[in-house]
């Protein structure tokens, strides 16, 4: 969505999502910039469960987290002005040694984010979002782009990996001894 240089602040995003047309839109403010989050597509799904899947069981051997699909995430509270929830596809927040996170709205943005391209979506704005999540407090960033077949690593610090069909996913020190081939990921249909 283009909407020049200006910069949106909450109270017009919340008065932006009631215009006609927009009821049934999900749509995110990133940095005062207006961003439609598109319906999920099949493709998108498969990976997101795909995701859930592998992540869980990771999660079922060694514990200290939790998986979350389309849930919203609260940023931190010093961008709340020009920043609404975000709703990564797969959000994981990982708490060792600390009670599971049983509120419907994790206090935070997540320690791992996943966002799955869907061919509507803009590659800048799902970037855009990743280097967000970084500069806020997630540790990891993983785009998946199933069109080529690749994925975006975004991690503090650290320069963007591209990883292709034969390389691996990896937990980094974020989710350690978490990997996954990205073609069992990303396998043709």
């Amino acid at each position: 969505m283009s909407t020049g240089n200006h910069r949106f602040t909450v109270d017009e995003f919340r008065q932006f999502q009631t215009l006609e047309g927009n009821e049934d839109r999900r749509f995110e403010l990133i940095n005062g910039v207006i961003i439609e989050k598109d319906i999920i597509t099949h493709e998108q799904a498969a990976i997101v469960g795909s995701m859930v899947y592998f992540l869980s069981k990771h999660l079922e051997a060694h514990g200290g987290g939790q998986v979350y699909v389309k849930s919203d995430f609260v940023p931190p509270p010093r961008i709340h002005h020009i920043t609404t929830p975000l709703i990564p596809d797969v959000g994981m927040m990982i708490n060792r040694g600390k009670a599971m996170i049983t509120a419907d709205t994790p206090p935070s943005l997540p320690t791992i984010a996943i966002e799955v391209k869907a061919r509507a979506n803009m590659i800048i704005h799902m970037r855009r979002k990743a280097e967000f999540y970084i500069n806020n407090g997630t540790r990891l960033v993983w785009l998946i782009i199933p069109e080529y077949p690749l994925v975006e690593v975004y991690r503090p610090g650290e320069d963007v990996i591209l990883l292709k069909k034969d390389d691996s996913l990896t937990g980094y020190d974020v989710l350690p001894g978490f990997t996954l081939p990205i073609k069992e990921l990303l396998e043709d249909e």
